[in-house]
């Protein structure tokens, strides 16, 4: 009866730790997102600058890495564009022009785009930009602030004494079988 219970204790061990290991870390380890946003701009006259913002939230502190355009449709294509991005902390940047990563608050996020016409305008002078904003974020797991990697090698401790436990459980039906079996 003890033998069996110890084997069940092991196999215990080994499952709620992978169980664990996998809830733990998947539930916050993942960075966000790409902020995806979409602007449009409707009356453009040459010259004269129009801005357009959108505001999104960071659900937890994260570094900007990266700026795209995906589109930029209509008159869009004949503009000068300068874009910020700006967190509620007060930090700034130009996308456009990362030198490196830029830490981000989590919270209240704002990106402005201005446009400005630099050649006389066509028949319809309007239109719109798809821009994509990349953030990263550290891997850590909730707010308790574990390092993902020292979880891992924990919750690796605990696999492998587990494996332990059901070896020497194994091994010693093994040797109880053998002297069974003796004559």
């Amino acid at each position: 009866m003890r033998r069996r219970w110890v084997g069940t204790a092991a196999f215990a061990t080994v499952a709620l730790s992978a169980i664990g290991l996998a809830a733990g870390g998947a539930a916050h380890a993942a960075p966000p997102e790409p902020t995806v946003f979409l602007l449009e701009f409707d009356l453009l006259e040459q010259g004269v600058p129009q801005t357009r913002s959108d505001d999104f939230s960071l659900g937890r502190e994260a570094q900007l890495t990266g700026f795209s355009w995906l589109e930029r449709e209509g008159v869009m294509q004949d503009v000068d564009l300068r874009i910020e991005v700006c967190a509620s902390s007060g930090v700034c940047v130009d996308p456009q022009n990362l030198a490196g990563p830029v830490t981000f608050a989590a919270g209240a996020t704002t990106v402005t785009v201005t446009a400005t016409l630099t050649a006389p305008p066509g028949e319809d002078p309007t239109g719109s930009v798809l821009g994509r904003l990349t953030f990263t974020a550290d891997d850590r797991l909730g707010a308790t602030g574990v390092d993902v990697g020292a979880a891992v090698m924990w919750a690796a401790a605990v696999l492998m004494v587990g494996f332990l436990l059901i070896a020497l459980v194994r091994s010693r039906r093994f040797a109880d079988r053998a002297d069974a079996d003796a004559p």
